[in-house]
Parts: structure tokens; sequence; C-alpha cells
């Protein structure tokens, strides 16, 4: 057992006549039970303590707000998140052969779309030159009429 003793040998403040072996307590800085020293070190300690100050406590609250917004904002952004997907995506990035096989397929539907797109829209113009040849304009009509002609001369080459 670790005793605390002085050049003498005694332990401080043992009663005359019984060793700290013999009664089996042994506390720090030589307390024995019962003193209240325990007591006495709280209160030397808790008048060491300043009250806390009001503009303290308003500086802990405004940071307490402070938290409270950035708490807000983040589950403001984790539910955008969700909404946009952002885990299905990530969960994408982690499959190249998906990903690409995605890719591929959606860049297959963009340019079978443009092409139908191309072919109507080029239907339409030429469905509309045409009538414009029809209402029989000046300069125009005789440009739009060679314009037709050498579009309809193609199509039937082919």
């Amino acid at each position: 057992m670790n005793v605390n003793t002085t050049d003498t040998g005694k332990i401080p403040n043992q009663k005359p006549g019984v060793s700290a072996a013999k009664s089996g307590h042994s506390r720090p800085n030589g307390a024995q039970p019962g003193t209240g020293s325990g007591l006495k070190r709280f209160w030397a300690r808790l008048r060491g303590y300043k009250p806390v100050e009001t503009r303290e406590l308003a500086a802990l609250a405004d940071k307490l707000e402070q938290i409270d917004q950035l708490n807000e904002k983040i589950n403001s952004i984790a539910v955008n998140m969700e909404r946009m997907g952002i885990a299905e995506y990530v969960e994408m990035l982690h499959h190249p052969r998906r990903l690409l096989w995605a890719n591929f397929l959606i860049g297959l539907a963009r340019g079978f779309g443009m092409a139908v797109g191309f072919a109507l829209l080029g239907a339409l113009a030429l469905y509309f030159l045409q009538q414009l040849v029809l209402l029989n304009m000046p300069l125009i009509g005789d440009f739009i009429a060679d314009v037709v002609f050498l579009v309809q001369q193609q199509l039937q080459a082919r």
C-alpha cells in the first residue's frame, strides 16, 4: 500500500498508537475519514469560481442560435440531395459498366430523336416552300421553285 510519510517516518495526522496498515485507511494528503477535508476543499474551489456574466450568456445564446441555423441548413441540404437523387448517381458512379450502358442508350435515344425531328422539320419546310411557289410571287417564287425542283430530283434519284 502506498502511504505518504514525512521525514520522521510517521504518517501525517495519524492517531496515536494506530498505524495506517492496521487501520486500513490511507487517504491522499493525509486526510482521515470523518475530518471533512473533502468538503473544505469543495468550498475552497467553489469560492474560486466567478459567476457567468450576462455578456457571456448572450454570446453563448448567439452561438447556440447559429448552431441551430446551421443545423436547419444541413437538414434542408440533405432533403434537397434526397430529392435530386444524389445517392443513386453516386451508386451509378461505382458501377462503370452500368454507367456506360446507360449513357450509350441515352445517346441512341437523342440521336434517333434528332433524326426524326430534323426529318419532320425538313418536310414541313418543303411543304411551306411549295405553298409559296403556288402563290406565284415574283423573285421569291422563281428561286423557291428552283430549290424545290432540285430537292425533288435528288429524292427521285435515290
